[in-house]
């Protein structure tokens, strides 16, 4: 698949990889129910219902916010959550909205949430470009209702280190329940989750392990300012390329 380059105008042509111009607006999804509540001596946070899900924006939230730069939007399913998330972000060195799914059978109080946001806010805490350009929003099934997510933040306190690192994921363990989890994946509803969730006037629709050439970013936001302009309808597309896992 293509990424591509397009205007607001082209919302729906979602479904292709690509980047969009967006004009700047606060962010309002209509049809959604946003609850919110103070959590002690946390920011207030809150969370919001999209098709089946329960959303929860920016567990993590990048520390530095530029609206001229170009959001690269990605998901992943919350098992493929390890280190090489780190070289994603250092490689883009721009803004990520990053949704992160995690399977119906997961509820809200599931131990496997609290620990990988732990593994998330780690990433930040030993990696200067994750803290500043990494922003994170998780995607739970809405099985029981999102009510009770007051838990879901305060469990947050509660996991340490070792906890975490001898907990067993609910991953599938047999070919056929590989299969249905895939099938199942909500990959449409991801990443309008992680655009929706952008904050940029340009946004980068792409998938994980998607890497880039050196100065991409600031090589197509400034093609993007010079071009859009004036033709706010063009596309622009770049060709994407496999290469060996061995090329650094």
């Amino acid at each position: 698949m293509r990424p591509q380059l397009f205007w607001n105008v082209a919302l729906s042509m979602l479904f292709c990889l690509g980047i969009m111009h967006i004009r700047y607006h606060n962010f309002v999804l209509v049809s959604t129910k946003i609850h919110k509540f103070d959590i002690g001596s946390k920011k207030e946070s809150f969370f919001y219902t999209y098709k089946e899900y329960c959303v929860f924006p920016n567990i993590i939230q990048a520390s530095v916010f530029y609206y001229d730069r170009i959001t690269l939007v990605l998901h992943i399913s919350y098992d493929r959550l390890d280190p090489s998330l780190i070289d994603q972000v250092t490689n883009w060195d721009a803004p990520i909205s990053l949704a992160v799914v995690f399977p119906k059978n997961i509820f809200i109080m599931h131990s496997e949430i609290a620990c990988s946001a732990q593994k998330l806010l780690n990433y930040t805490k030993n990696n200067q470009k994750v803290k500043k350009h990494l922003s994170v929003h998780f995607l739970l099934g809405n099985n029981t209702g999102c009510d009770n997510s007051k838990v879901f933040y305060d469990s947050f306190d509660f996991l340490n280190k070792d906890y975490c690192s001898s907990t067993n994921r609910t991953t599938p363990t047999n070919e056929k329940s590989r299969i249905q989890r895939i099938s199942q994946y909500p990959v449409n509803v991801a990443r309008n989750v992680a655009r929706k969730n952008s904050r940029t006037k340009y946004i980068l629709i792409a998938d994980m392990d998607h890497f880039f050439s050196e100065n991409f970013e600031l090589q197509m936001r400034n093609m993007a300012s010079e071009l859009l302009e004036s033709e706010p309808k063009t596309v622009l597309v770049y060709r994407i390329f496999e290469v060996s896992s061995k090329v650094r």
